[in-house]
C-alpha cells in the first residue's frame, strides 16, 4: 500500500513537471496570460497533492491501528 502512495506521488510531481514544462514551451498566449494560467494550474496542483498527503496519513493511521491490536485466537501464529 505504502509503495502504491509513494509511486503516485512520484507520477504526480514527474507529470506536474513535464506538463508544466511542455506548457510553458508551447505556451500559444501572451506572458500574463500563461503566469495567470499557471497559477492557476499550480494551486490545483497544490490542493491535489495535500488532498493526497492527507488520504496517505490516514491509510497510515489505519494501518497501524489495525497493527497495534491484538491477534485473536490466542498465542502464537507461523501464518502457516
Amino acid at each position: 500500500m505504502l509503495r502504491n502512495v509513494a509511486d503516485f506521488v512520484r507520477g504526480l510531481v514527474f507529470g506536474l513537471v513535464v506538463g508544466g514544462s511542455a506548457g510553458v514551451l508551447l505556451a500559444p498566449a501572451p506572458g500574463d496570460e500563461t503566469q495567470s494560467v499557471l497559477e492557476e494550474r499550480l494551486e490545483a496542483a497544490r490542493q491535489a497533492f495535500h488532498e493526497g498527503r492527507a488520504q496517505a496519513e490516514k491509510d497510515l493511521v489505519d494501518y497501524f491501528e489495525e497493527t497495534k491490536q491484538p491477534a485473536s485466537g490466542g498465542g502464537t501464529t507461523t501464518g502457516w
